[in-house]
C-alpha cells in the first residue's frame, strides 16, 4: 500500500475491477485494513472466521493472485516453522509462519486458510539458489494485533523494549551476574535512550522473565509444548503505552519493575514509507537525516561503506558514529550535540570534481567543514570534525 494512487480489487469469478479505499496501514506488522464501497463486490461473499495459531505440520493453503496467471491461484503445503523473524519492507523482528507453500510474486497480502478460518497473510518468500519452498505468514497474533490497535481509531504500531542483549551461557558469567541454581536470563548491555528501557533497565541487568514468563539463556521463551520463540514475541504482543512486568537480577538482587511501552527508538530510523524525507540546504551543504532507506542505497562490504567515486562525483560523508566507524579515503566522523544534549545525525554532501587528486579534494573538504563549524557556533552549537 505504500506510495499507492489508485488501487483495484478483484474478486474470483467476476470479471469487473472495484475501486478499493485504504483504512489505515501499519507499517510495523506489513498489514493493511482496506474496503470497497460498492456494494455489489461484497454480494454472495461470506465473512472470513479467524482462526488460532497453527501447530507445525498443520496443512494450510495460500491464495492469490501471482504471477504466471490471471485467475485465483492455490497453493497447499503445511507449516515448517514458527519463529520470530525481520519483516522485509519494516526491518521489524516480529512472530512469523514458514510453509512450503508457494509463494510468489503477487501472492503478498492473500489470505492463508487452515479448515477454512484464516491463519495468517502470505507476505514474503526466501529466494535463493540454495534454499526451497520458504515462503513466509503473517500469522493471526500479529492480525489481531493491528484490530486491537485500532480500538482508539489510530495505527501506533508494535512496541519495543529497546535493549541490547547477550546469551549467558557461560558457567563463569552465570555465577558473575548472580545466576544460580535454575535461573535463567539475559545479560542487558545497553538501554536505548528514549526507548521503553531508558530510566528503568540498566546495563548490567539480567533480563529473568516478562510477564512472568521465564527467558531462556538464549534469549528464547516456551510459546507453546515443544515451541520457543524470541522473548520479544511476549513485548509485541502489547500495545504501545501498555505497562509490561518484566523481572530482573541487579547486582544479584531479584527486582520486579514495571516498563512503559514505546515505540521503536532507533538513531537510524527503520523504513518510514508513509513519511516524505526532510532535508534543509545552507551555502551549498545539503543536510539530511540518516534514515535505512538512504543507507539501503549505497553498497556495503563486510559491514563498511564501499565507495564508488565514478558513480557519486560527489562526497556523501554519512556519519552515526554510535553505530559505525568505517575506514575509506575519506575518513570521518562528526558529531554535533545542540546545547540540550541531543545527537544529530546528518548527511554532509558537497560537489567535488571527480578528477581533482586526493590532496585537493580533502582541502576542499577541511574548508567545508571549517565553514559549517561556523555555522555551528554561530548557532550555539558545538561542533566536532575530525578527517
Amino acid at each position: 500500500m505504500s506510495h499507492h494512487l489508485y488501487i483495484q480489487a478483484l474478486k474470483p469469478g467476476d470479471p469487473r475491477k472495484y475501486t478499493a479505499r485504504v483504512l489505515c496501514v501499519d507499517h510495523d506488522t506489513e498489514t493493511a485494513l482496506l474496503t470497497v464501497d460498492d456494494p455489489q463486490f461484497f454480494e454472495g461473499t461470506i465473512p472470513v472466521r479467524f482462526g488460532e495459531l497453527p501447530f507445525r505440520n498443520a496443512r494450510v493453503s495460500v491464495y492469490g493472485f501471482p504471477m504466471g496467471g490471471n485467475e485465483l491461484c492455490v497453493t497447499a503445503g503445511i507449516v515448517s516453522r514458527i519463529e520470530v523473524r525481520a519483516y522485509t519492507h519494516s526491518q521489524r523482528h516480529l512472530l512469523a509462519l514458514q510453509t512450503d507453500a508457494a509463494i510468489n510474486p503477487g501472492n503478498s497480502g492473500g489470505p492463508v486458510f487452515m479448515n477454512d478460518e484464516l491463519i495468517g497473510i502470505a507476505f514474503q518468500s526466501y529466494k535463493q539458489k540454495d534454499l526451497e519452498k520458504a515462503g513466509y505468514v503473517v500469522p493471526i497474533p500479529i492480525i489481531r494485533h493491528l484490530f486491537d490497535d485500532l480500538d482508539d481509531g489510530t495505527i501506533t504500531g508494535v512496541p519495543d523494549l529497546g535493549i541490547y542483549w547477550q546469551k549467558i551461557e557461560n558457567t563463569s558469567l552465570r555465577d558473575h551476574v548472580g545466576l544460580t541454581g535454575g535461573r535463567t536470563g539475559v545479560l542487558i548491555t545497553r538501554a536505548v535512550h528514549g526507548s521503553s528501557a531508558d530510566g528503568v533497565l540498566q546495563e548490567g541487568d539480567v533480563l529473568t522473565a516478562i510477564d512472568g514468563v521465564p527467558v531462556a539463556s538464549d534469549g528464547s521463551i516456551p510459546l507453546r509444548a515443544h515451541d520457543r520463540v524470541h522473548f520479544s514475541y511476549l513485548v509485541s504482543r502489547h500495545q504501545v503505552g501498555a505497562p509490561l512486568a518484566v523481572e530482573i537480577l541487579r547486582r544479584g538482587e531479584p527486582l520486579r519493575l514495571t516498563v512503559q511501552l514505546r515505540k521503536l527508538a532507533a538513531l537510524v530510523p527503520p523504513p518510514q514509507p508513509g513519511l516524505r524525507p526532510t532535508y534543509f540546504i545552507f551555502a551549498g551543504l545539503v543536510f539530511l537525516p540518516l534514515t535505512y532507506d538512504y543507507m539501503a542505497t549505497w553498497k556495503w562490504d563486510n559491514g563498511l561503506l564501499s565507495w564508488n567515486h565514478n558513480r557519486f562525483p560527489s562526497a556523501a560523508l554519512v556519519v552515526a558514529r554510535p553505530i559505525w566507524r568505517r575506514s575509506h579515503r575519506y575518513n570521518s566522523q562528526q558529531s554535533v550535540n545542540a546545547a540540550k544534549g541531543v545527537q544529530l545525525v546528518f548527511q554532509f554532501q558537497a560537489a567535488i570534481a571527480p578528477e581533482a587528486n586526493c590532496g585537493e579534494q580533502i582541502e576542499v573538504l577541511h574548508n567545508l567543514f571549517a565553514s559549517f563549524g561556523c555555522l555551528c557556533r554561530n548557532n550555539r552549537l558545538s561542533g566536532h570534525i575530525q578527517i
